[in-house]
């Protein structure tokens, strides 16, 4: 009975691995739109309002826990600087807290942070463009992942606690 119960909870645990590396992937893409909308945002608000950075992270509204924990920091390190020229700052550890993205794709969104407000606004909008388009191409990989990647984790994690099961049998 006991053996039973046990066997059921590691199929069980095993099947709940799989979900969450599946949703790893879904919560990278979600992290990577908001991410593209966010500059999109800020572009325009340069562009036409020619709006301080910090209102224009602030103003910014997203459902994603992660880019909003992130944009929180970032509104704080605004406050007590203008610029940013290191990685010790608080919204630079939570992005790397965060354990979803790749070094490449933290390497863009760092430039982009760092980089916004230090030229004119010509070049500011010309920077978010490219950003923009690095992010996107990054995103159509994260997709690409999903749909290889993803099935496969599933069921490798639902296999070997089949596996188990079929072997404490």
């Amino acid at each position: 009975m006991f053996k039973n119960f046990g066997l059921m909870l590691m199929l069980s645990a095993s099947v709940v691995l799989g979900f969450m590396s599946f949703n790893k992937f879904k919560l990278k893409i979600d992290f990577l739109e908001q991410f593209a909308y966010l500059i999109k945002h800020t572009e325009i608000k340069i562009k036409y309002d020619e709006d301080l950075l910090f209102n224009i992270f602030s103003s910014f509204k997203t459902e994603n826990k992660f880019l909003k924990k992130m944009l929180s920091a970032l509104c704080n390190d605004l406050k007590n600087t203008s610029y940013f020229k290191d990685e010790s700052f608080s919204y630079y550890k939570i992005l790397n807290k965060i354990n979803l993205l790749r070094d490449d794709e933290l390497t863009i969104i760092n430039n982009f942070i760092q980089n916004l407000g230090t030229s004119d606004v010509d070049n500011q909008i010309k920077l978010c463009k490219i950003s923009e388009h690095s992010i996107k191409e990054r995103l159509s990989v994260a997709l690409n992942e999903k749909d290889k990647k993803s099935k496969i984790y599933f069921l490798l994690h639902v296999a070997v606690g089949l596996i188990f099961v079929i072997i404490f049998l």
